[in-house]
């Protein structure tokens, strides 16, 4: 999912007054059980980065706790696909410095005179070689992927760059083909909620998605009556795609050519991403659900569509990188995420 720093999102958490009202039984089957939770998104974690052979094996991990518990679900393949990178130097005045590909096809990169904030919508330098940086992580963030040669580096490299005299970058990228799959679990004919969440990462991926996963994972689980009546997706291929110019969120585009009327009949639209580390909010902006959800009929639905997401702007400082760890995820807030979402779901 691309993150704009500058996006104002209208979100509303849910308040305590209202979690009053969750049945104790609720509170108690949560309390009990979100450690496992805790565990299965350290799994996935663990993993590693969840792109080809990564994004495989997270499937047949939540396939196989779906059997475990005895749940049926239904797998929908499809074909897209991914860059894989071979190569990404980049040298400054003969120096070679730590740097990581963003880009979706190979070539140089000849200077500095493209240096920007990856915090900056890729939509707006989608075809422009360029160095990026995250400037709130302090490491190697992937925030934005680019049409052209493009590299990121850590922000504390970023003088170095703005004084270099000679600036060379190098990348080499393959368009590779890979099977992907979108995780159907519940009522597939005419359900009234549609829930979904994406299994993918780029890095490992703690807070995005293993959380919304996770999340996703111990609804359908645990409260077999939200089944017969709620679509639950655990979407595949939604970090990176070829699609222009937003290559996010191809899975769920997907999910909508082959189920359009599933989306146009359902009463609630959850898509949960990015939770578990600080309050969790319910975003109903439309410029900020697309950044969760891009869907191309989104503004047919978006009425009923909410991002169920935590703070956008805390999440800069770990989005995409290799800081996005398990240990950033907070008992009390899956927790309360859980009952929230659950509280949704059973309105």
């Amino acid at each position: 999912m691309l993150i704009s720093y500058h996006q104002e999102a209208a979100a509303y958490p849910t308040s305590a007054a209202s979690l009053s009202l969750i049945p104790l039984v609720l509170l108690v089957i949560c309390i009990m059980n979100i450690q496992d939770t805790k565990n299965f998104i350290t799994a996935l974690y663990d993993l590693g980065e969840r792109q080809f052979a990564g994004e495989r094996k997270t499937r047949r991990i939540i396939e196989a706790s779906l059997q475990r518990e005895g749940v049926p679900y239904a797998v929908e393949e499809f074909v897209t696909h991914l860059p894989r990178v071979t190569r990404a130097d980049l040298v400054l005045d003969g120096r070679r410095v730590p740097c990581m590909a963003t880009s979706f096809q190979g070539g140089i990169i000849r200077n500095q005179n493209h240096l920007i904030s990856s915090l900056t919508s890729s939509q707006n330098f989608l075809t422009t070689e360029n160095i990026n940086f995250n400037p709130l992580c302090a490491v190697i963030s992937r925030s934005n992927h680019y049409f052209a040669p493009s590299l990121a580096v850590a922000r504390d490299i970023v003088p170095w760059i703005m004084h270099a005299k000679t600036v060379r970058g190098a990348v080499n990228v393959r368009k590779t083909a890979h099977r992907s799959a979108n995780i159907l679990v519940g009522n597939r004919v005419n359900p009234r909620y549609l829930v979904f969440s994406h299994y993918d990462s780029l890095f490992g991926g703690a807070v995005d998605n293993a959380s919304g996963t996770a999340l996703t994972l111990y609804l359908a689980a645990a409260y077999p009556q939200l089944r017969r009546y709620t679509l639950f997706v655990f979407g595949g291929n939604e970090e990176l795609s070829y699609d222009q110019p937003i290559y996010w969120g191809h899975g769920y585009r997907v999910f909508e050519e082959r189920h359009r009327a599933l989306l146009a009949r359902a009463e609630k639209i959850l898509v949960l991403d990015c939770i578990g580390f600080s309050e969790t909010y319910f975003v109903k902006d439309e410029t900020a659900v697309r950044l969760g959800f891009p869907v191309r009929g989104l503004g047919r639905i978006i009425g009923r569509t909410r991002l169920v997401i935590g703070d956008m702007q805390k999440m800069m400082a770990f989005y995409h990188s290799d800081l996005d760890r398990p240990h950033l995820i907070k008992t009390a807030e899956l927790a309360r995420a859980a009952l929230q979402v659950a509280k949704a779901l059973s309105a």
